[in-house]
C-alpha cells in the first residue's frame, strides 16, 4: 500500500468545542499478492475485487480512528493548555485563561481565549470584547512550532486597568537604605537635610498608581506609560514629622520585556525616562532643593 490522502472537516457544536464533520481517505495504490497452494490461485480470480473491498475498508477504518481517538486526543492537549499562569508569588499574581471560542482558517486552529488576573485570591476580571482579529498572515508563515500565541493589545490594557481600579498595583518599599543614620550609605547620608530635620528616623515607601498602566505591544517587547505617586512615610509614631514627609508624583515611560519557559516568567525592564514633581514636603529645604527632573537610558 503507497500512498494515503485524507481531509478532515470540523465544525462548531459549541463556541470551545468541534467535532468532525466530514472526512474523505483515499489510498493512491494498494496491491494483494497471493502466494501458496490451490486457495492463492483460487483467490486470484478475485483479487480485483478482494482490493476494492480492502481498500474501502482501510479507508473506513482510518476515518473511524480518526472520529474516535483523534479528536479525543486533541481535546485533550487542549484541555493541558496552561490555563493559570503564575505571574508572581508576593503578592501571588496568576493570570487565568479560559477557552473561549475555536475559529478554523485555512491552516490553522484559532483557539480564542478570556484572561483575567486572580490576586492574593481576588478575581480581577477584564472587560469582555469580541475578538475578530485574524492572523492567518503571519500563522501561515513558515515554523517548526505546533503553537503560536498572540496577545491582543486590548486584553494586556484591560487587565491593567481592571487591575488598577481595583487597587491591586500599591507597593510599600522597607529598605535600610530608608534610615537618615548609618555608617555607609543611606538617605541620610545622600539627603543630609533629611539626617538634619529627623535623626535617627526610618521610613518606608509607598508607590501606587494614579491611571492605569498604558501598554503599547511591539515585535518582542512593550512600552509601558506609568503616571504613580510616591508617599514617603514616617515610622515615627511621635513628633512633627510623622506620617506622610514628602510626596512626589512620578510619569515614567520604560521597555519590557518577557520571557516564558518551562511555565516561568522572566521579566527585565529598562527605564527611557521618567519625570518627577515634588508635590508636598514636610521638611522646608526640600521643597527648594528638589523639582521637576528627567532621567534618560
Amino acid at each position: 500500500m503507497t500512498g494515503l490522502i485524507s481531509e478532515i472537516g470540523m465544525k462548531n457544536t459549541s463556541p470551545d468545542r468541534v467535532e468532525v464533520s466530514h472526512c474523505v481517505a483515499r489510498i493512491r495504490d494498494l496491491r494483494l499478492i497471493l502466494q501458496g497452494g490451490v486457495a492463492a490461485d483460487v483467490l486470484q480470480w478475485f483479487k480485483s475485487s478482494l482490493t476494492s473491498v480492502i481498500r474501502r475498508k482501510l479507508e473506513e477504518e482510518y476515518c473511524f480512528v480518526m472520529e474516535q481517538h483523534w479528536m479525543p486526543w486533541v481535546e485533550a492537549q487542549i484541555s493541558q493548555f496552561p490555563s493559570n499562569l503564575t505571574l508572581s508569588s508576593n503578592p501571588e499574581v496568576i493570570l487565568s485563561q479560559s477557552l473561549e471560542s475555536i475559529a478554523f482558517s485555512k491552516m490553522n486552529v484559532d483557539l480564542r481565549m478570556r484572561s483575567d488576573l486572580i490576586w492574593n485570591g481576588d478575581l480581577v476580571e477584564s472587560d469582555h470584547f469580541a475578538n475578530d482579529s485574524s492572523y492567518e498572515d503571519i500563522a501561515s508563515s513558515p515554523s517548526s512550532r505546533m503553537i503560536t500565541v498572540f496577545v491582543e493589545e486590548e486584553t494586556v490594557q484591560s487587565i491593567l486597568a481592571a487591575t488598577h481600579f481595583a487597587g491591586h498595583f500599591v507597593a510599600t518599599v522597607d529598605s535600610p537604605f530608608l534610615h537618615t543614620q548609618c555608617d555607609v550609605l543611606c538617605i541620610g547620608t545622600v539627603l543630609p537635610e533629611i539626617a538634619e530635620a529627623m535623626p535617627n528616623s526610618s521610613f518606608t515607601v509607598q508607590a501606587s498608581t494614579l491611571a492605569p498602566p498604558i501598554i503599547a505591544l511591539q515585535d518582542g517587547k512593550a512600552l509601558v506609560f506609568l503616571n504613580a505617586s510616591l508617599d514617603v512615610i514616617s515610622k515615627s509614631t511621635s513628633g512633627p514629622s510623622n506620617g506622610t514627609i514628602i510626596s512626589i508624583n512620578v510619569e515614567t515611560e520604560f521597555e519590557l520585556k518577557m520571557d516564558i519557559q518551562y511555565r516561568t516568567v522572566r521579566c527585565s525592564s529598562s527605564m527611557l525616562n521618567a519625570q518627577a514633581t515634588l508635590m508636598d514636603s514636610k521638611i522646608g529645604r526640600m521643597s527648594q532643593k528638589v523639582g521637576p527632573c528627567s532621567i534618560g537610558r
